[in-house]
């Protein structure tokens, strides 16, 4: 491993049942059920980054609150600050990406 995956100290697959999810009207947080997509819950702890084991789409909110949909390749870490992952525009599963969390 080299470049960002050796910051990187912790990560959740997005089918994790471990992953918090906030709603981002009332605050509350809540816990995944075993899928961390979703069009209105957003991850409780900001994600630094995605691995992704599986091609297809990945639509996120990153920590600018901006929304944007990007074409992913197998095996690559992308190291974009995540808030959201959309449902809608994601082609893949949740258990086809991994959160990447704590870096430095």
């Amino acid at each position: 491993m080299s470049g960002f995956q050796l910051l990187v100290k912790s990560y959740k697959n997005g089918a994790s049942t471990s992953i918090n999810l906030r709603n981002k009207t009332t605050g509350a947080i809540t816990a995944s059920g075993g899928d961390c997509r979703s069009d209105t819950l957003q991850l409780a702890a900001e994600a630094q980054g995605i691995h992704v084991n599986v091609a297809g789409t990945i639509t996120v909110i990153d920590s600018d609150w901006n929304t944007a949909a990007f074409v992913v390749a197998a095996g690559v870490y992308y190291p974009y600050r995540v808030r959201q992952i959309k449902a809608t525009g994601t082609t893949l599963g949740a258990s086809d990406f991994n959160l990447l969390y704590q870096p430095y």
